[in-house]
């Protein structure tokens, strides 16, 4: 992901799940329009969380 944004000149926040963990995808409605937002679902990756978070100290935001 990090190269992702040097690529697009660190104009844009890039962001990508964690190794092993899948997305799953939300309609988020703005206005009148609707935005397709992906997100990590912590229920479904539950084991993959707790393991990330007592050995690397990973800290998920509240977005997933």
């Amino acid at each position: 992901m990090a190269k992702l944004s040097v690529a697009l000149g660190g104009s844009a926040k890039v962001y990508g799940a964690p190794p092993g963990m899948g997305a799953n995808l939300r309609a988020v409605p703005a206005g009148k329009k609707t935005f397709n937002y992906m997100y990590v679902d912590g229920t479904i990756y539950k084991r993959e969380y707790d393991f990330l978070k007592s050995a690397l100290g990973l800290v998920p935001d509240d977005t997933g």
